[in-house]
């Protein structure tokens, strides 16, 4: 992905796109970490040819609610 994406990614969530910082671990996504309202936050983009089957998808997402709720 390139700036522009990312650039597009964080006007659509309403972040700063100076703010964000990149973040290791991705593997076929593009992670940002960056901080909202006092607190830190992670914006994580992934391409939709990255191969990435929907229940996998929806464990991650589930993985992280539980992350952000602790």
């Amino acid at each position: 992905m390139n700036e522009m994406l990312k650039e597009l990614a964080a006007k659509r969530f309403n972040i700063d796109p100076a703010a964000l910082t990149p973040l290791t671990g991705g593997h076929s996504a593009l992670v940002f970490g960056y901080s909202h309202a006092g607190q830190d936050r992670v914006l994580k983009l992934v391409p939709p040819d990255a191969g990435i089957k929907r229940a996998d998808f929806e464990a991650n997402l589930d993985w992280q609610a539980y992350l952000a709720s602790t």
